[in-house]
């Protein structure tokens, strides 16, 4: 039986390594944008934290609505879901971390397998991007505002890439596959002759 598999640990790992880096970044960036307008400390801190609390929640927000994309694309072609936002680690410790589930007995068609899995890459960008093409117009005084909506489409579409890592596998199999959810994140391949 061969899985299809949308994380390792140490893709997980390298995603919360570059949230932090990034995160860094732009608040080095920010800093150095208050600075040439010569803010006073505290309101260079406050703008930071606000940031860096912005950032943060905006990551998270931005997650539910990836996960809540693929069910609601997955609704389209009559496939059940549920979304769940807390997972277990392997301490027992309950994490925010949300995940779509589908109906256990759903067989899934490699053509709405590969859309389902490429939709939150298309919709987070289309977002992202229009907030981008906003914020450059109507805020041409604050970069850092465009610098972080870069930065978050970044991140995001770097979170889509365990999404791009199933359409890859998908794509290598052939025309009459169904793929079934065994656990988050993986997918039995089912052949025709094996239904």
């Amino acid at each position: 039986m061969k899985v299809l598999t949308s994380s390792f640990g140490s893709m997980n790992l390298i995603t919360n390594i570059l949230e932090i880096f990034w995160l860094v970044i732009f608040l080095l960036l920010d800093m150095v944008f208050s600075l040439i307008r010569a803010s006073s400390p505290l309101l260079i801190f406050v703008y930071m934290l606000g940031y860096a609390i912005s950032f943060l929640l905006t990551l998270r927000f931005l997650t539910v609505v990836h996960e809540n994309t693929h069910a609601s694309v997955a609704s389209f072609f009559s496939i059940k879901t549920k979304i769940c936002y807390y997972h277990k680690n392997e301490k027992g410790r309950k994490t925010f971390k949300p995940y779509c589930l589908f109906e256990k007995s759903d067989e899934i068609t490699k053509g709405a397998f590969i859309i389902i899995a490429l939709a939150p890459a298309i919709v987070l960008s289309l977002i992202i991007i229009t907030f981008l093409f906003f914020s450059k117009m109507y805020l041409a005084h604050y970069p850092e505002v465009f610098y972080f909506g870069f930065i978050i489409l970044v991140l995001k579409l770097w979170g889509c890439s365990g999404d791009l890592i199933l359409v890859i596998g998908a794509c290598k199999e052939s025309k009459g596959v169904k793929f079934q959810q065994t656990e988050a994140g993986n997918f039995k391949v089912i052949k025709i002759n094996d239904a």
